[in-house]
């Protein structure tokens, strides 16, 4: 990878202080960084795209593979997104903390996660007991809850919800709120980071994908008060894990 050489305005001299050199140079690595994570996210996304026409294949789709290929597609966008992020937070300098692995405020970001992520799930609850009750239940498995839907998969979720809120919420949307200015930066970084994580969800059903694309907007504005991953993941775990034990993700 190419080294990142500052301009000879950031270069030291004997006529700028050395703290306001090293910001100048930081915001440049950071910003030269922008054009790295741009044409890396358009491979990403084009690479997505002809790879889920061939995944949705009558070929493939007809094979009778020893092994799921929706599961090792999604598994394999996962890797290659946390291989684009780590590339990223190294070209553009970021550390730990800008990328939301820290413990700062971890006990206000907790008490939010579990209230919000009750009243949602609540929500959830709601949704499928009225569905069953006026029969229109759109899982069609006629049960609140159930135990059918654990697999291995159910108890490796922490970790799966790590790497999403990592790229998410610590890489895209924490770098997307440093580049952005003015009102509605906020809000365009979690429109942009919700409309990513969404397109990386296109392999799942339609309602996956939705839910996908509006839970930024849940987690978004979490990570953009606490500026940790502790939060987000605990909710995103506890959501997940509860939507597929009622079914939602089947």
């Amino acid at each position: 990878m190419a080294r990142v050489i500052p301009p000879p305005s950031l270069q030291p001299n004997g006529n700028a202080s050395a703290a306001l050199n090293d910001e100048a140079l930081r915001e440049y690595r950071l910003r030269s960084g922008l054009g790295s994570i741009y044409i890396q996210t358009v491979i990403v996304v084009t690479v997505y795209t002809f790879l889920l026409k061939f995944i949705n294949s009558s070929f493939v789709q007809n094979a009778n593979l020893p092994f799921d290929p929706d599961f090792w597609f999604a598994r394999f966008m996962e890797l290659l997104m946390v291989s684009m992020a780590a590339r990223f937070i190294r070209k553009g300098g970021m550390s730990r903390e800008e990328c939301g692995i820290t413990l700062n405020n971890w006990k206000t970001a907790l008490f939010d996660a579990t209230w919000i992520s009750a009243i949602v799930i609540g929500a959830l609850f709601a949704l499928k007991w009225t569905s069953i009750t006026y029969g229109f239940d759109f899982v069609g498995d006629g049960q609140l809850l159930s135990l059918g839907y654990i697999d291995w998969s159910f108890y490796c979720y922490p970790l799966f919800a790590f790497f999403q809120e990592f790229i998410a919420r610590g890489v895209v949307q924490g770098t997307v709120q440093k580049l952005l200015t003015g009102r509605y930066a906020n809000f365009y970084a979690m429109l942009i980071t919700s409309s990513v994580f969404g397109v990386t969800h296109a392999h799942s059903p339609a309602s996956i994908t939705m839910l996908a694309f509006l839970s930024g907007f849940l987690w978004g504005p979490m990570y953009a008060k606490h500026k940790n991953l502790l939060g987000v993941t605990l909710s995103h775990f506890l959501i997940g894990n509860f939507a597929q034990l009622m079914g939602f993700f089947a």
